[in-house]
């Protein structure tokens, strides 16, 4: 129970602004330490020597105790720190009501942006007009879209067919357009997707233990081995069908199941 405990103290994950490495500033620094030191010893090939920016949870603690962390990253690990920050997803959601608010008290023609409105198709794909009642609806729709999207992270994308013995490292996600053959290892720690047959090794959500919701897909998924996050599995797939197929965290369990663009939703 306490390594689980631990695991949760300490995240991190790729994005467009680079690394963002989260730790929970409601922890004893000790234990924040401790924790902090296993989850980059196990991942020094990805973090150490590079730039992060520190991502508190909740709340940032005393300026001692930030000091004492920032000393360990960058004395031992020679991590570079480009800013210390806390998460706060409250805030941003009453910019954007705000924002919505303040375009429906101004002048339909003077509040409203050129573009308000033009980016949301009707099921029938009529354009929706710039109307007080179609922002409300507007605003709906971008708020069912948003819940859909995992994050900004970069990808990084590889335009090849990958043979025994290569190795292809990203703190990002990553796709392949092209196969990934048996003896060959791709590592993200966003999402992996091939375009293509997956018989090597594949590891998705390589920076956090659980996954975190991140998801190994290939058009023909016939791996050695797959990992998400601290979860491996190994194939045992005999199927020949060659359908596109999908691996997510369930649980303690990697699943693989039959994508569907229809109904298959990100887990986690």
């Amino acid at each position: 129970m306490e390594e689980k405990n631990l695991n949760t103290i300490v995240t991190a994950r790729g994005t467009a602004e680079g690394l963002i490495l989260r730790l929970d500033g409601k922890s004893a620094e000790d234990k924040l330490k401790s924790a902090m030191r296993e989850f980059i010893d196990a991942r020094k090939s990805f973090i150490e020597g590079s730039d992060v920016i520190i991502e508190w949870v909740d709340t940032i603690p005393s300026d001692d105790y930030i000091s004492n962390v920032s000393s360990i990253l960058s004395d031992e690990y020679k991590i570079n720190i480009k800013g210390n920050r806390t998460k706060n997803t409250q805030v941003k959601e009453k910019v954007k009501l705000d924002k919505v608010d303040k375009n429906l008290k101004d002048d339909d023609n003077t509040g409203l942006s050129l573009f308000d409105g033009l980016g949301i198709i009707k099921d029938d794909n009529q354009v929706l007009s710039n109307t007080s009642t179609n922002i409300i609806q507007n605003a709906k729709i971008n708020n069912n879209i948003s819940n859909n999207i995992w994050d900004e992270a970069n990808t990084r994308i590889i335009c090849a067919t990958l043979r025994s013995g290569q190795k292809i490292e990203t703190e990002h996600s990553l796709l392949i357009l092209g196969d990934v053959n048996s003896g060959a290892e791709i590592i993200a720690g966003g999402d992996v997707i091939v375009l293509g047959t997956l018989r090597g090794i594949a590891h998705a959500g390589a920076y956090d233990e659980s996954g975190a919701g991140r998801v190994i897909f290939a058009l023909d998924l016939r791996p050695t081995q797959l990992r998400i996050g601290s979860i491996i599995s190994r194939d045992n797939n005999d199927s020949n069908s060659k359908l596109p197929e999908i691996a997510h965290v369930d649980g303690d369990i990697i699943v693989v199941e039959p994508y569907n663009s229809r109904s298959w939703k990100r887990k986690g």
